[in-house]
């Protein structure tokens, strides 16, 4: 009954092609490191929150820094307590804007501000990331939770010599 409906039985039926594999090839040593900027609305929080893991997991093949469009008069102690707790030190950061940092110099740039950016040299990559500031330390990690997937994401991508920014 079954070989009328179906034809062969499954075990003498041929597997499927399995489909291409990407060949990762790795960022030589010698490679210059990507100029990324982390850039929120405040910089009080997750552009520096992002800064600090980028600094801890991807050094070896980026550069960073973080600024807000409209930077506020201090780091959220929150956002150093969540940090601190995954052994990141980010109480030497302060927040300052886009001039400070020469926005144009940075070869991407990632906007979780939410606002549209002007037209830049570099390319930009949107992070919807949620903003936590004026909310409870739970609000905090989940932010810091998002930020290190993406920011593994992007270390992985710039290891496997796969995020457009390397195919310029």
């Amino acid at each position: 009954m079954f070989k009328k409906l179906f034809g062969k039985r499954a075990e003498e039926a041929p597997l499927p092609a399995a489909p291409p594999m990407l060949k990762p090839s790795r960022r030589p040593a010698d490679a210059p490191k990507v100029r990324v900027l982390f850039l929120c609305f405040g910089n009080s929080c997750r552009s520096p929150m992002a800064e600090g893991l980028a600094n801890k997991y991807g050094a070896d093949v980026m550069i960073v820094e973080s600024c807000g469009l409209a930077p506020i008069h201090r780091i959220d102690p929150l956002s150093i307590k969540v940090m601190q707790d995954r052994n990141i030190d980010i109480t030497n950061a302060f927040p300052k804007g886009p001039e400070v940092v020469n926005a144009q110099s940075f070869d991407l740039i990632v906007n979780m501000s939410g606002q549209r950016l002007p037209s830049l040299n570099a390319p930009i990559e949107e992070w919807k990331i949620p903003d936590p500031i004026g909310q409870d330390e739970e609000a905090f990690r989940k932010t810091a939770d998002l930020l290190e997937q993406q920011v593994m994401r992007l270390v992985l991508q710039l290891r496997l010599n796969q995020h457009p920014v390397l195919r310029k």
